[in-house]
């Protein structure tokens, strides 16, 4: 990806997205762990809120373009991820005035 943003024939461009990308902000937080990037890892980092999802999508999707991620089936990892969050919610308990 580094030689990618470098051969980059607008650098205007490239600095524009690195200086103000919340994608770019999210990527050098990864880079900065200093472990290889996961999708499990974008997976944790997705707050609540329709911005920050379309922002890791988007690196996600970067990262699968440049082969620093495998693909992966979005649908089937969502639709995983959904039912854990769902699962691991605490019951409702009846109320005893239904």
């Amino acid at each position: 990806m580094r030689a990618a943003l470098a051969d980059c024939p607008e650098p205007g461009t490239v600095l524009n997205w690195l200086r103000n990308s919340h994608s770019a902000r999210l990527l050098a937080d990864l880079v900065s762990t200093g472990r290889l990037i996961t999708n499990a890892d974008l997976d944790t980092t997705v707050s609540e809120g329709q911005a920050a999802a379309r922002t890791v999508d988007y690196l996600r999707g970067l990262l699968v373009v440049y082969q620093v991620l495998p693909e992966r089936d979005e649908l089937s990892a969502r639709i995983e991820h959904h039912l854990t969050r769902v699962s691991a919610r605490p019951l409702k308990q009846p109320s005893v005035y239904s």
